[in-house]
């Protein structure tokens, strides 16, 4: 006995065609047709009365209410096996009410079993624009597979697509009374999945025919394209019943079964973000089933393993949802800004390096187009966005200058340009100056140098340009530029560094004069200090070097007051 089952709700305009493809096989053995209205509120009903009258082989079943997602058990599989797969020999086969089998496709599917010895063989199928009625794709194989021990691993890769869905396949009632079907009430979206992974987990061998034999008709209303409060978690029940699938089937799950499965989990949540953005209801909700989705660790993990093939299409579904954000004022209103936050860190984790979530809320609340260059590291546009808001505003605002900062660190900008922002800052941005202690990220740069490495900020302030030139190693125009200064008010603590930097200054340049002027500047601050040893030591130096330099013959003079 084969026995078929059709559940049909509001079909009237493909049902003829599904019950005709049954009914009209070339298999002369004996069918049991299962062919349920699910509460239709149009000719369905009727259509199925009229087939059941002039075929004994049609088994009408009406259900009350329309159980769109089979929690009706009267509408589900799990009824038709109770009422007529009695002996082991038996099969089961399901059709949609909008699809078709091709005529020879019980024949060559019961043949393809007993010629192999399968408890569950699948075909290929046509898919067909329902309006056009035009082939957009033909999904097969191009031989015959048949799977058994090892093999269910081996071939998992390229089997898989047939697991998916229900119809396309016969089923031994051997097999189907072995399944438990444990994941059935857990699931709302992926039931057919659920059932066809419990056959091959208890099946011992299965066989995919490399014909197509069933013919799928696209169409905009199947439950593929609705959206359903419990979709999401259904994506990642079914990610796991996979793995779950592979471990009780072969023992193990080989790297490149890992991978694939983590592919399948991306298509699946692609899908239903984009049925997700498309439906209609209350911003919170909708962001809340984003958050879910792409916080959740099977879409963490996926981030994590950086999928090659799946990159740039990740980066596409993360533009839309980030493109959604940004068209919803809402998403960025005090109730809601939190959880956008979380989810652009949840697709870009990378932000963190760039700027934290507090500055992410900031930012999308005040400027978030221009969130757009900081999830695609366009740092040329973001620097170029943030100084142009700073020229036309002139307002010190802390959350900017850090992403300013930040900025110029992600593009490598020179030391040189960055110890000039931080200047202009702290002329310009008091605020942001004390909040994100400007002074210490100054010295900090300086310390790069060791010709600038025991000077303060406020002299580094006092020398910008010099110091600017220092850290291009153009120690010659730092030079020339230190020495032409007229005025400059140095605090009594940077007397020392100043006079010493340009002593060091002057012999990196290999500028003897220079370098001279500067150790009679040293020597005689060195006996303003009463640091008469120091000075000593110094001036024994130049005794020989320069004996009748007059400024060196008049130090050594007040040397020799204070030493005696």
């Amino acid at each position: 006995m084969v026995c078929i089952r059709t559940v049909a709700y509001n079909a009237e305009k493909t049902l003829r065609r599904a019950m005709d493809s049954v009914l009209n096989q070339s298999y002369s053995g004996d069918i049991q047709y299962y062919v349920y209205d699910n509460a239709s509120t149009d000719n369905t009903k009727a259509i199925i009365l009229g087939y059941a009258e002039k075929d004994s082989r049609v088994i009408p079943i009406f259900n009350d209410v329309n159980s769109m997602y089979e929690a009706d058990k009267r509408a589900s599989c799990i009824d038709v096996l109770e009422r007529c797969l009695k002996n082991d020999n038996d099969y089961y086969v399901s059709l949609d009410a909008d699809d078709a089998y091709e005529p020879t496709f019980l024949e060559d599917m019961l043949g393809f079993m007993e010629e192999n010895q399968l408890d569950v063989a699948a075909c290929g199928s046509h898919y067909i624009d329902t309006a056009s009625k035009q082939l957009r794709l033909e999904r097969k194989l191009d031989d015959d597979l048949i799977l058994a021990g090892n093999t269910f691993g081996t071939y998992f890769p390229q089997y898989h697509q047939f697991m998916r869905t229900i119809w396309g396949k016969v089923y031994s009632a051997k097999v189907l009374k072995k399944c438990e079907f444990k994941h059935m009430n857990d699931v709302r979206y992926g039931i057919d999945t659920v059932f066809v992974t419990d056959a091959f987990r208890h099946a011992n061998r299965v066989g995919i025919l490399g014909k197509s034999l069933h013919n799928y008709y696209i169409s905009r209303k199947s439950v593929s394209y609705k959206w359903d409060q419990a979709r999401t978690k259904s994506d990642q029940i079914l990610h796991a019943n996979a793995f779950d699938y592979l471990r009780e089937k072969v023992g193990f799950i080989s790297k490149a079964n890992y991978d694939f499965l983590y592919m399948v989990y991306f298509y699946a949540i692609k899908d239903t973000l984009n049925v997700l953005l498309n439906t209609g209801m209350p911003l919170p909700e909708k962001l809340r089933q984003i958050h879910e989705i792409l916080t959740c660790e099977d879409t963490s993990q996926l981030l994590r393993l950086r999928h090659p093939q799946i990159r740039a299409e990740l980066e596409s579904v993360f533009d839309r949802v980030q493109a959604f954000i940004l068209s919803q004022k809402e998403a960025r209103k005090p109730d809601n800004i939190k959880i956008t936050v979380d989810i652009y860190f949840a697709m870009y984790p990378d932000l963190s390096q760039l700027i934290d979530k507090e500055n992410l809320e900031y930012l999308l609340i005040k400027m978030p187009d221009i969130t757009q260059y900081i999830v695609r590291k366009e740092y040329g546009l973001i620097l170029e966005g943030i100084q142009t808001w700073f020229k036309r505003h002139k307002q010190d605002d802390i959350p900017l200058t850090k992403l300013e900062l930040s900025t110029y660190q992600a593009l490598n900008k020179p030391d040189e340009a960055l110890l000039l922002l931080l200047a202009d800052i702290k002329k310009n941005r008091p605020h942001a100056f004390e909040a994100l202690n400007i002074d210490a990220r100054f010295t900090d740069l300086m310390k790069k140098s060791p010709l600038l490495k025991d000077m303060s900020a406020d002299l580094g302030y006092a020398l910008l340009q010099v110091v600017c030139w220092v850290m291009k190693h153009n120690y010659t125009k730092a030079l020339e530029l230190f020495v032409s200064i007229e005025e400059l008010h140095i605090a009594d603590d940077d007397l020392e560094p100043y006079i010493l930097f340009g002593q060091n200054l002057s012999a990196t340049a290999e500028d003897m004069n220079a370098y001279i002027y500067f150790k009679k500047v040293w020597i005689s601050y060195l006996l303003d200090c009463a640091r008469v040893s120091d000075a000593g030591q110094e001036l024994d130096a130049f005794k020989e070097i320069l004996p009748d330099d007059e400024d060196f013959i008049e130090l050594q003079h007040r040397y020799d007051q204070m030493a005696t």
